[in-house]
Parts: structure tokens; C-alpha cells; sequence
């Protein structure tokens, strides 16, 4: 699946989970990614594939960097493993 900015948030009925990130306590994206999967796979994070081999997390965490204003409208999605992993900048991960 290629990625892209400017996907929209997936419909409810294909979310099998969805986390929410702690901007206030300055949660790393990739943190609260691998809780996600985690929380669908069933598997520990020492079993889960490094998020790395999925994506670039430095540039994750670059993408939803700034104030509230600039990442609140960015959405980035991305395959790891066997789910589709959207992120928006209302601090939302969704697992489909």
C-alpha cells in the first residue's frame, strides 16, 4: 500500500483498534504504534517485527512534530505486517 499525508481516517466498521497518543506527556508515535499492534496481534513487543523494517520512525515522529496546529491535520498509513496502521494528528492510531 503506498503511504500518503492525505488519507482520511478509515471507517469505523474496518478499525479493529484505535489508541490514543498522550501529546501532553510527548508519547512517541512509534510508541504508542507498536502498543497498537500489540493490542490486535496478541504478540509481545519483544516478538513483534522491529517497526523499522515498516517504516522510518525518526521521520514518523519528524511528521507529527510541531505545534498543535500544524500536525492536527496530517494523517500518514502505512502496512506492518499483516494490518494497516493510520495515524492522524489528532493523536490517533487506528489498526485495520
Amino acid at each position: 500500500m503506498a503511504t500518503t499525508e492525505e488519507q482520511s481516517t478509515p471507517p469505523a466498521s474496518a478499525v479493529r483498534h484505535r489508541e490514543t497518543i498522550d501529546w501532553s506527556r510527548r508519547e512517541p508515535v512509534s510508541s504508542a504504534v507498536l502498543t497498537s499492534v500489540q493490542s490486535v496481534d496478541g504478540r509481545s513487543p519483544q516478538e513483534l517485527d522491529p517497526l523499522a523494517h515498516y517504516v522510518d520512525p525518526d521521520a514518523l515522529e519528524a511528521l507529527f512534530a510541531g505545534s498543535d496546529g500544524e500536525s492536527t491535520s496530517r494523517h500518514f498509513s502505512f502496512e506492518y505486517d499483516e494490518y494497516i496502521v493510520h495515524v492522524d494528528g489528532a493523536g490517533h492510531v487506528s489498526i485495520c
